[in-house]
């Protein structure tokens, strides 16, 4: 009876061993695309207004951000680039 209880502790250790490796060897395969996954998806639903002023620009646009996961997510930052002609213009936004 002890030798069962053994044999049967070692093949579930087994099989969890083996279902790790191969979640392990999926996630370092696919990581990628696990990343993209959870990435929130930002679309840019209105126009977007631009007003110079001497060396600033002051920009404004209607953002909808979508989150493609089952994880609730809140988002403090995020970081844009606006090009004018060949002059980039970079703009953080804190939320």
């Amino acid at each position: 009876m002890a030798h069962q209880t053994k044999n049967i502790i070692k093949r579930i250790g087994l099989l969890t061993l083996a279902l790790l490796l191969i979640a392990g060897g999926t996630i370092f395969i696919f990581h990628k695309q696990i990343i993209a996954h959870f990435i929130p998806e930002i679309e840019q639903t209105g126009d977007l207004h631009i007003d110079l002023k001497n060396d600033t620009s002051y920009i404004s646009s209607k953002l909808m951000v979508r989150n493609k996961s089952f994880l609730k997510i809140k988002i403090d930052t995020f970081t844009y680039t606006v090009s004018l002609l060949t002059k980039h213009i970079y703009k953080a936004i804190n939320l």
